[in-house]
C-alpha cells in the first residue's frame, strides 16, 4: 500500500493517533540524495499564515470525517495535516480518560510501536519548536512521539510509560526541594575485586532520623517535590521511611508531599536465570502513601576517587506519566555519559529527576542546560559530594536558563510555569 492510500486509510477510519504516528514516520524516512523527508520537503517553502490558514481548514475536514478528498502528496498540505491532528487530539485530552495514553500506537506501516503522549506542561516551548521550523516538533507541539525501543549505534533500549491515577490535584505552581545531609557518615561497602558493592551507611539509624526531619521541614514549607541524593538512603532505610508514610496515611494524617525520590542504592535481587544480581536503583514514591510509583536502575557505574561501582547495568528506561508531564530518572553520570545521554533528547521529558553523589557538577549542568533550551525540562539535581566537607557541591534545580544552587542541606524552588515563546515570525 503507498504512503498516500495508508494515510487516507488511518483517516477514514477515524484513526487519528496512527495517522499522526505515521506522519512522524513519514517525515523521519529518509529520501534519495541524504536527510529525511522533512529536511527535504516539508521544513521547506514554509509561510506561517497560510500554514495556520491550512491547519484551520484541516481541523473542520477531520473533525466532519475527512468527507473530501486531499492532495496528500502535497508537502504543505501533509505537515498542515500533522499539525491539525495535533490540535484535534490535544482538543480531545482535557475529556479523556486520563488512562487513555498509556497504550502503544502501532504504526499502519511498519508495524513498529510508538508512544503518543500528550505534552502537559510546556507544549510548544524551547527550540525543538523555533520558528522557521527547525524540528519536527514544531508541527506537533502538543504531542511527544517516541519508539518503544530507542535505538542508538549498537544500542537497543526499551522504554516503559508508566502512570498513576490523578489521586490529588496537581497544582498548577510546584515547590520542588532537593536535600543533602551534612553528616560525615561513610558507605558501608563490601570489596569484590576491583569493584565495591554498597550495603548501607556506618550509621543507618541517624541518617534515618535526619531523613526524616528533611521530609518534616519540607512538608512545613509546602515543598510537592522532594529528591534524596544517590547512595544516601539504605534500601532498609528506604523501606522504613515507606513504611512510615503508609502508616500516616492509615493513621488520617497523611503527608503533605506528592512525590518523594528516595534517592538509590546498591539492592540485591535473585532471578532465576542469572542468580544473584545487583542493581543501583532510585525509587520514587507516592509521599500521600509510601506506594512505588517508579524505579529506575542505574545504567553507568561510578568509576573515581578509586571506587568502581558493582552493578548490572539497567536493561530498560522507565518514564511517569503525571499531570504535570512525563517525569523520568537518571541516575548521577546517566544523566551526561556518551553511553546514555542520547536517550533523554529522544524522550525530550518535562521533569527529570537526578539524584547523585559527586564532587563536580559541571557535566550535570552542561545536560541539564541543555535539556532546558529543548523544550524547557525541569532538572531536580540532588547530590551528595562523595569526599565530605563540599557544601558548595550539594546540587542544583534548573527551571530556567541559570541554575539555582542549593546552598543549604534543604534547597526549595517554585516551579512556575514556563515562560511563553517568543515567534520568529516569517512574513
Amino acid at each position: 500500500m503507498s504512503e498516500v492510500n495508508t494515510l487516507q486509510d488511518c483517516l477514514s477510519r477515524r484513526a487519528y493517533k496512527q495517522a499522526l504516528v505515521y506522519l512522524w514516520e513519514m517525515a523521519n524516512a529518509g529520501v534519495d540524495g541524504g536527510g529525511t523527508a522533512f529536511s527535504t520537503h516539508w521544513k521547506r517553502n514554509y509561510e506561517r499564515s497560510s500554514h495556520e490558514a491550512l491547519v484551520a481548514d484541516l481541523e473542520d475536514w477531520l473533525d466532519a470525517g475527512c468527507p473530501t478528498g486531499r492532495d496528500l502528496k502535497d508537502p504543505a498540505t501533509v505537515r498542515a495535516l500533522s499539525s491539525a491532528l495535533d490540535k484535534l487530539l490535544a482538543d480531545q485530552i482535557a475529556n479523556a480518560p486520563f488512562t487513555a495514553f498509556v497504550n502503544p500506537v502501532t504504526s499502519p506501516s511498519s508495524n513498529d510501536q510508538f508512544w503518543l503522549l500528550p505534552r502537559r506542561r510546556a507544549p510548544g516551548l524551547g527550540y525543538l519548536y523555533n520558528e522557521p521550523p527547525s524540528a519536527l516538533y514544531f508541527f506537533h507541539p502538543n504531542h511527544i512521539i517516541l519508539p518503544v525501543v530507542a535505538s542508538h549505534l549498537q544500542q537497543s533500549i526499551p522504554i516503559h510509560i508508566t502512570q498513576t491515577p490523578p489521586v490529588h490535584v496537581w497544582p498548577t505552581a510546584l515547590r520542588a526541594a532537593i536535600a543533602a545531609f551534612d553528616d560525615d557518615i561513610a558507605l558501608r561497602h563490601e570489596s569484590r575485586g576491583s569493584s565495591v558493592l554498597f550495603t548501607g551507611t556506618e550509621d543507618d539509624p541517624i541518617r534515618l532520623q535526619a531523613a526524616r526531619e528533611l521530609i518534616a521541614r519540607a512538608e512545613l514549607e509546602n515543598v510537592h517535590i522532594l529528591l534524596f541524593p544517590e547512595l544516601t538512603l539504605s534500601p532498609d532505610n528506604q523501606r522504613q521511611l515507606r513504611q512510615e508514610l503508609d502508616e500516616r496515611r492509615r493513621a488520617g494524617h497523611p503527608s503533605k508531599l506528592l512525590l518523594i525520590g528516595l534517592g538509590s542504592f546498591h539492592e540485591i535481587e535473585h532471578s532465576d536465570q542469572l542468580g544473584e544480581i545487583c542493581r543501583n536503583r532510585a525509587t520514587l514514591v507516592s509521599g500521600r502513601d509510601g506506594r512505588v510509583l517508579l524505579c529506575q536502575d542505574k545504567f553507568q557505574a561510578a568509576s573515581g576517587a578509586n571506587v568502581i561501582e558493582d552493578f548490572q547495568p539497567a536493561a530498560d528506561l522507565n518514564a511517569l506519566l503525571l499531570p504535570i508531564g512525563i517525569l523520568i530518572i537518571a541516575i548521577c553520570k546517566d544523566l551526561f555519559d556518551e553511553q546514555t545521554n542520547w536517550l533523554w533528547p529522544v524522550l525530550t521529558p518535562e521533569w527529570l529527576l537526578s539524584p547523585s553523589m559527586s564532587d563536580e557538577l559541571e557535566r550535570h549542568r552542561e545536560k541539564s542546560a541543555d535539556l532546558w533550551k529543548r523544550n524547557r525540562c525541569v532538572s531536580v539535581v540532588a547530590n551528595q559530594p562523595f569526599t565530605p566537607g563540599k557544601p558548595d557541591c550539594r546540587g542544583y534545580i534548573q527551571q530556567d536558563k541559570v541554575p539555582q544552587q542549593a546552598a543549604a542541606d534543604l534547597h526549595i524552588v517554585d516551579i512556575g510555569p514556563p515562560a511563553r515563546r517568543l515567534l520568529r515570525v516569517i512574513k
